[in-house]
């Protein structure tokens, strides 16, 4: 049985930083956050349907410290080092009851360094970029792409004017493209984003404040 997204317990994921997965006595992942889907790249609804055995290359580390608690108090600590492909996840594993949470320990500066090192390889493109997420939020955004939405409120803009905001909402908000444009770039990111396409290409003229 998979977490509500209501739930308290996913609510309180949502907030860590730190990727966790929370799974059942089968193994069968039950919840995650985001940090833990974007660790092992993979969307967290495929994640749901999955098990650790799906997930981890050496699942037995974990089903081995599993079977080592299930006889311990209701909660145990177990410290573990496991792999998803070419990441190594060194974390806790946490029995609580009938249910096992593992959570990893980030290595944050490594993390840092490749956000800085994509955006300054998107700085470089000579077109606007934005980077949505699943639900078409914005994400990360190029030098070109900051440049026009300056141009268009005319005045400067930065990372936390645009952040996790929705793209089309944004766009609309601001009266970037008419609304032809507008819906043609609406229909076009929805196909990409449910792997309808995999790339959107079209010209076009864009609509800048007077």
């Amino acid at each position: 049985m998979t977490m509500n997204s209501k739930s308290p317990l996913y609510q309180l994921l949502s907030h860590i930083h730190e990727p966790v997965v929370v799974f059942n006595v089968k193994g069968a992942i039950v919840t995650c956050n985001e940090s833990f889907a974007n660790t092992v790249s993979l969307p967290k609804d495929t994640l749901l349907q999955m098990t650790v055995h799906d997930v981890f290359a050496n699942a037995t580390v974990l089903l081995d410290a599993m079977n080592a608690q299930k006889d311990a108090e209701p909660v145990t600590i177990a410290q573990l080092k496991i792999k998803n492909n070419d990441v190594e996840l060194n974390g806790t594993l946490t029995r609580i009851e009938n249910a096992f949470c593992f959570i990893a320990q980030q290595k944050e500066d490594d993390i840092q360094k490749h956000i800085a090192l994509l955006q300054t390889i998107l700085n470089a493109i000579p077109r606007m970029i934005v980077v949505l997420d699943e639900a078409g939020n914005i994400v990360m955004a190029n030098r070109e792409w900051i440049a026009f939405i300056s141009n268009v409120v005319q005045k400067p803009v930065d990372y936390d004017d645009y952040k996790q905001k929705n793209f089309f909402m944004f766009c609309e908000e601001l009266q970037c493209f008419d609304q032809t444009l507008h819906n043609l770039l609406h229909e076009s990111v929805v196909k990409v984003l449910n792997n309808q396409s995999q790339t959107i290409s079209f010209e076009h003229t864009l609509r800048v404040g007077d």
